[in-house]
């Protein structure tokens, strides 16, 4: 076949290559000579047109015949089988297809997504249906693939897959950003991030939080990619109008900004849903990706106070919990010391060895400090004994000895304002005669010293109109105001939940450990809970305080509005010490060196 090509004329062909081929003159010339005979002359200007016409007409007709020609002397290079094999692959290909066809659809693959035929179609410039048989050839590995090289056709599939994976991010951001703002009832003032760390795209802590919240609510509102309209936004909006940082932002960087943040609202939503999938499997359901239903950011944020409160209560009572049980331990412990024979207290472990228990000898002398000290604390009692008698007996066994031989009262006979120590009556044998002299004595002048307070505060109502320096208390008993000099204000009169902390923080803080006692939440907490925890009875102790408090500050301010006015006259008139106040006599100036007398005086010099 190949020799039988060559050996056809030259002018043939380049003909069956595709080429033009150039007439030499002389045959021009003689072929425009046969063209003339054959036509005829041709006269007048009115024949001007159809001699074109002819001529175009008889050059169609040259083509014609040269392609008649030259199919007949193709024809004769190749057979019947080879003839059909040609127009079977003519069939199978796409000849109407050119090169910018090609480039077109692949660009818009890569845009839209091989599938989607029709946008495909208006970036090509064809229709739909040749536009979806043309993809199919082109992405069948039996056919497309093996009609490129295998580096181009990898080449152009990776564009098209690059292009695609991009549409897909795209559509996971906008998705997140709408799931996450949809959670919100005002997301332009209530959205925030509570799964995703903020921190890894605030490094640089240019944006503020408000800016990224209406960023976000604009990149929902006009969509991925809009970040012109987000920046004409941002000018127009009255909540920017002084913030020249914002208004001044480019294109792009807006644009980085928002994408940064449709990533972060895609992976809370993520976040949230995965802990959605994780409680219903904990009670026993599975939940498909449609399935998945959020809460509204308020109904989450609920359920999560909730649960911390829970939580807290739990901790609190595994805390107490545990306190009882370390009680426990610790008296077991004490108990089993008690039974030991030989063992030693922690007061007396670095001193000689000494019993636990007092002895019964100095049981009497335990009896005279009782009745002569009168205290309200048993601990006082118990160092008074131990610094007379030391090493005869731990605090704890001298404090159980003095409540089995004492008792705590208020006895209105001795004029008690508290509860004291007293002796049992049945135990009043073990006094000697110098302690019940000593008792009879400070007895007497206890009460006589009563009597007199008592005496010139009757006076003093009677005088001042009952302005005395005291009030009746919560339990009915008369309780003095503190002592008072009228130089500063008095401190104002508070309320029976003020007092009742002032009183009780102090204990509070002492339970707590030394970190926790500075925190004032906490401590504050503890009073509330504890003043909640008292019954009606006990708050009404604490309003009788209340009330003796306010006529305290009543009392208070009418010593300082007293001394404040003595004060005030003081200043005002002459002090007597001074004597009577004598008149200031003018005296006369000290006359001119210059006077010459009879008021003359030397004249000045004139201004020349």
């Amino acid at each position: 076949e190949e020799q039988a090509f060559r050996a056809l004329p030259n002018d043939v062909q380049l003909l069956a290559c595709g080429m033009k081929v150039e007439k030499s003159a002389e045959e021009a010339k003689q072929s425009d000579e046969e063209q003339k005979s054959e036509d005829g002359p041709k006269d007048g200007e009115d024949t001007k047109a159809e001699d074109g016409k002819a001529a175009s007409e008889v050059k169609k007709d040259d083509n014609k015949e040269d392609d008649i020609d030259l199919e007949e002397t193709l024809s004769k290079l190749i057979t019947d089988e080879q003839k059909a094999e040609k127009a079977r692959l003519l069939a199978e290909g796409f000849s109407d297809w050119s090169r910018l066809h090609y480039s077109a659809f692949v660009k818009a693959s890569a845009k839209y997504r091989r599938t989607n035929y029709v946008k495909i179609a208006n970036e090509v410039g064809k229709p739909v249906s040749a536009i979806q048989t043309y993809s199919e050839a082109f992405f069948d590995e039996d056919f497309g693939k093996k009609r490129f090289s295998e580096h181009e056709y990898d080449r152009i599939v990776k564009i098209i897959e690059k292009g695609e994976k991009r549409i897909d991010d795209t559509k996971g951001l906008q998705r997140g950003t709408r799931v996450l703002i949809s959670l919100f009832e005002n997301p332009w003032v209530e959205l925030q991030f509570t799964h995703y760390n903020m921190k890894d795209i605030n490094k640089d802590k240019k944006f503020t939080p408000q800016e990224d919240r209406f960023l976000l609510c604009w990149a929902h509102k006009y969509g991925y990619g809009q970040w012109e309209a987000i920046k004409f936004a941002i000018r127009r909006s009255n909540h920017f109008r002084f913030d020249y940082f914002f208004k001044s932002l480019t294109v792009e960087a807006i644009g980085r900004r928002c994408e940064q943040l449709m990533r972060a609202a895609e992976k809370e939503v993520e976040a949230m849903e995965k802990l959605a999938i994780e409680e219903a499997e904990k009670e026993g359901r599975t939940l498909t990706p449609g399935e998945i239903k959020l809460p509204m950011f308020k109904e989450s944020q609920a359920k999560k106070r909730a649960e911390q409160q829970k939580k807290f209560l739990e901790e609190r009572a595994t805390l107490e919990q545990n306190v009882v049980d370390i009680d426990e331990q610790i008296m077991q412990i004490q108990k089993a010391l008690r039974d030991l024979e030989g063992n030693q207290t922690i007061d007396t472990f670095f001193k000689a060895k000494a019993s636990t228990e007092i002895p019964e000898k100095l049981v009497g002398e335990l009896a005279n400090i009782i009745a002569r000290m009168r205290s309200q604390s048993m601990v006082a009692i118990t160092d008074e004994f131990l610094s007379k008698f030391p090493g005869k007996g731990s605090k704890k066994s001298i404090g159980q000895k003095i409540e089995a031989i004492g008792v705590k009262e208020k006895r209105a006979e001795e004029d008690d304002t508290a509860p004291y120590w007293y002796l049992r009556q049945e135990k009043d044998h073990l006094l000697t005669k110098a302690t019940k002299a000593h008792v009879k004595d400070s007895r007497e002048a206890r009460l006589a010293a009563a009597a007199e307070k008592s005496k010139k505060r009757k006076a003093d109502e009677d005088a001042g109109g009952g302005n005395t320096n005291g009030a009746i208390g919560p339990e009915g008993d008369f309780v003095e105001f503190p002592e008072y000099d009228g130089e500063e204000e008095p401190h104002e009169n508070k309320k029976a939940f003020t007092l009742f902390c002032k009183a009780t923080r102090r204990e509070v803080k002492n339970s707590l450990s030394p970190s926790s006692r500075k925190n004032k939440d906490r401590v504050n907490g503890m009073l509330k809970d504890r003043w909640y925890a008292l019954t009606d009875d006990e708050k009404q102790v604490w309003k009788g305080w209340e009330v003796w408090d306010a006529k305290r500050y009543e009392y208070q301010s009418g010593i300082y509005e007293g001394r404040k006015q003595k004060k005030t006259k003081s200043s005002n008139s002459p002090s007597k010490a001074d004597g009577p106040s004598i008149p200031k006599k003018s005296i006369p100036k000290k006359a001119r060196k210059d006077s010459l007398g009879d008021g003359l005086s030397i004249p000045k010099k004139r201004k020349s």
